[in-house]
């Protein structure tokens, strides 16, 4: 990660503390997920995945954004997403996503597509599923990074929040994230459905 002064945080409403960089750990086998609702987002080659602690504050996706989509008659939404970006210094950013969940899930899938605003290149992933689930990360099509987090098949998550945590390199300056999307699509256990969400950081 590039040197440079303190970067004032990026984010709507107040931003998380940053992270310390992750370490690499290994891959496992992908999930079924329900499918995504965001379009143009490519199937990432390269995997690692590392635990993560939460950040202490995270802010919601302003919903103008984000749009949602659940399935099952007469049921309430489960599930709620909140994002927020921070940055260290002038060269990197870190974009967060917070998954909470009050049902009990079978399948989880997190998308993130951060767009080429110069100098884009990713510096790793981290989330608190650890173990439990594959993350890919490849250059996107347009030359920037995109990530998908798995839940490994055959794992289910207890009711509760679920942490994830991006970083990438950036040319020097405050960067643009008005292309950057994200997209989340869950499977909840018996009868409950699936629900997903989708927006813009």
């Amino acid at each position: 990660m590039a040197s440079g002064g303190r970067q004032a945080l990026v984010s709507k409403g107040t931003a998380p503390t940053p992270a310390p960089s992750p370490a690499p750990a290994k891959g496992h086998p992908a999930a079924k997920a329900a499918a995504l609702p965001a379009a143009g987002l490519l199937p990432a080659q390269a995997q690692n995945d590392h635990p993560v602690a939460p950040p202490p504050h995270t802010t919601g996706a302003s919903p103008q954004r984000a749009t949602v989509t659940s399935s099952g008659t007469g049921q309430s939404s489960y599930l709620s997403v909140q994002t927020s970006v921070n940055s260290t210094n002038v060269y990197w950013s870190q974009s967060n996503l917070t998954v909470t969940s009050i049902k009990k899930l079978s399948a989880l899938k997190v998308v993130v597509h951060i767009a080429q605003t110069g100098g884009v290149a990713n510096t790793g992933v981290s989330t608190s599923l650890g173990d439990k689930a594959t993350v890919h990360a490849a250059k996107a099509s347009d030359g920037g990074a995109d990530y998908v987090v798995t839940l490994n098949e055959g794992i289910t998550l207890d009711p509760g929040t679920f942490y994830f945590q991006f970083g990438y390199n950036h040319a020097k300056g405050t960067r643009d994230t008005g292309h950057d999307l994200w997209a989340v699509a869950t499977t909840a256990t018996g009868s409950g459905g699936s629900e997903s969400r989708q927006g813009r950081y």
